[in-house]
């Protein structure tokens, strides 16, 4: 069972606690209340008129039409309605915020930021591995030194899939043999990024369960998903 203060925390980090909300439902009672009153005093669209026989023994038969006056009398009430729907819209947005994220957010989500939050490792840079041959059909250009690839000579490819297009990179021998090397250390880096990314979540997760004790006053285990994830910057 949780204890009390991690309501409390959790009303304070949703919003529920702070001014914004009783301000945010005087306004949503005070919209309903404009809306009412507007509708009440604005006129019918249209009129039913019975039929009748006019003076000359002309026959005119039942119709609808606009009350006279009712354009400037309504126009009053409309601005006054147009201004209370909006009024409506905000103000349910100033209550309804809060309690939605009380009520379903995550709780670890609402917290800031750690003060000693670790910046994330940067990924290795992506290097080409030209393993395929080719003979020219046309004269080319080395992508890396620029040195000309003549019609009809061997050059050495990779082949490189963006956005489900693929495209060769084309290279002469010598920079085909300087990034076959290149990209035997590339994996190295790959496999050492990954092991620097699982101990910087394996950090993060500690600090966001560190800070998730201190604020809630309750350990992780007390939720049903115990996976906890380091806040997102965006966010914030």
């Amino acid at each position: 069972m949780k204890p009390a203060k991690y309501y409390i925390a959790k009303a304070r980090l949703s919003g529920l606690l702070s001014s914004r909300l009783p301000g945010g439902a005087l306004l949503l009672v005070a919209a309903i209340i404009a809306i009412s009153f507007a509708r009440a005093n604005l006129t019918p669209y249209s009129v039913h008129v019975r039929s009748y026989t006019r003076s000359d023994g002309t026959r005119v038969s039942s119709y609808n039409r606009r009350p006279p006056g009712s354009v400037p009398h309504d126009s009053p009430y409309s601005i006054l309605g147009f201004f209370a729907v909006v009024g409506l819209g905000f103000g349910g947005y100033l209550v309804g915020k809060p309690l939605w994220l009380f009520c379903r957010a995550a709780p670890e989500t609402l917290l800031p930021l750690p003060k000693d939050m670790p910046s994330p490792p940067s990924p290795p840079k992506h290097v080409d591995n030209p393993t395929k041959s080719a003979r020219a059909r046309r004269d080319w250009h080395c992508l890396k030194c620029n040195s000309p690839i003549a019609k009809g000579s061997i050059y050495w490819c990779a082949d490189v899939v963006p956005r489900g297009r693929a495209f060769r990179r084309r290279y002469c021998e010598t920079c085909a043999t300087c990034l076959k090397a290149e990209h035997r250390l590339q994996r190295q880096r790959q496999q050492d990024y990954k092991l620097t990314l699982a101990q910087y979540h394996d950090v993060c997760a500690r600090l966001v369960r560190d800070q998730f004790r201190a604020v809630y006053g309750c350990d992780v285990g007390t939720r049903p998903n115990k996976t906890l994830q380091p806040p997102n910057r965006a966010q914030r």
